[in-house]
């Protein structure tokens, strides 16, 4: 990064009329001048709610704890577990998970749900519903949904307390497309075009309609009444 100035972190600020982007990265840049770090800067920093939009791979990278750290008692979160309905980034957020495999990611971190322990989140993977695939489906794997109910645990790295009800809403577009290098870009393209054609499929009609559809639009807006709250 200092070799050749560049920033892989996207930031943003709070700065309102499209000014956003622009401005955090201002303040960013100032502070890469001598001097740049003084109580000025950093206040300037904290009053712009500056901060890096980037993945959670070293805490949790499915949202979902950040969600219920943020008071969500719903969440339909969508994954990609590689080419199999794989649990593994689920069910380590449970009681009794298996440990973090992201070289540097402190198991202290979890669990973050008492129960069901993550034997059984396995268990209820196994049975979600799989939509039917397009013929020749090259890139889309697994097309698998289903929902989970689960009792929060007292986590202080993430702000949770115990006891709370959350239900979770696994939607598990799988494939094998890694997240860029040496993959070429249009198959990114066909992958989008597979997935939209599992959707409109006949065979998959009722389940989309009557369940998929309805957790990311709310079960009273398909009704044409108000949304159902629903996290995404």
């Amino acid at each position: 990064q200092t070799l050749i100035h560049a920033d892989l972190t996207p930031w943003v600020s709070s700065a309102p009329g499209g000014d956003a982007f622009a401005e955090a990265n201002s303040l960013i840049g100032g502070l890469r001048h001598l001097g740049g770090v003084n109580p000025r800067s950093l206040e300037s920093l904290a009053a712009s709610a500056v901060r890096g939009v980037i993945d959670g791979g070293f805490t949790d990278g499915t949202g979902i704890a950040q969600a219920v750290a943020m008071g969500a008692d719903e969440v339909v979160v969508v994954l990609n577990s590689n080419a199999t309905n794989d649990p593994y980034y689920v069910e380590v957020l449970f009681a009794d998970g298996p440990p973090p495999v992201t070289p540097g990611k402190p198991k202290e971190l979890f669990p973050v749900f008492a129960s069901p322990p993550a034997a059984t989140v396995r268990q209820l993977f196994r049975g979600f519903h799989k939509l039917s695939l397009p013929v020749n489906s090259q890139f889309l794997k697994v097309f698998a949904v289903g929902t989970l109910v689960a009792t929060t645990a007292g986590n202080r790295y993430f702000g949770i307390e115990a006891g709370r009800s959350v239900t979770i809403h696994v939607v598990n577009v799988c494939s094998d497309l890694d997240i860029g290098p040496l993959e070429r870009l249009s198959n990114y393209n066909a992958l989008a075009q597979e997935v939209a054609m599992a959707l409109v499929d006949a065979s998959n009609a009722d389940f989309v309609q009557n369940t998929l559809l309805p957790l990311f639009l709310g079960v009273q807006d398909m009704r044409g009444g108000q949304p159902k709250p629903v996290l995404v």
